[in-house]
């Protein structure tokens, strides 16, 4: 009588699982990190956009917003979205979050930034 043996034995399926935690635990840490720099580089051009949009509004909207031009306050994106001043689909991260911060018009340097938390007064 013959016997058939085919399969694996014991020892070379443990081995292939080690294996497999071995690059499982190199891989997934390294997935997870490059996930994150890639939100914050998300976040970062969510941001830079809503500051384009905002000089965009500001020069279009020159009579309302004369103080925000002239560096003497900023507004909230709280304000941009309730007040449809910039798309509110660039207004929030990918989880759905409303970015919060404030745009600034720095009149020496002559350029906007976005700035959280917000540290001058508030454009009304």
């Amino acid at each position: 009588m013959k016997l058939n043996n085919k399969g694996f034995t014991l020892v070379e399926l443990l081995a292939v699982l080690v294996i497999l935690v071995t690059l499982l635990l190199i891989a997934i840490p390294s997935i997870t990190s490059t996930i994150s720099r890639n939100q914050d580089k998300e976040l970062q051009a969510r941001k830079d956009l809503i500051v384009s949009e905002m000089e965009a509004y500001a020069t279009s909207h020159k009579n309302s917003t004369k103080n925000f031009r002239e560096g003497t306050c900023a507004y909230t994106t709280e304000q941009m979205q309730n007040n449809n001043m910039i798309s509110k689909e660039n207004l929030v991260d990918s989880e759905g979050n409303l970015i919060s911060g404030c745009v600034y018009y720095h009149q020496t340097n002559k350029e906007y930034t976005f700035e959280n938390p917000c540290s001058k007064t508030i454009c009304s």
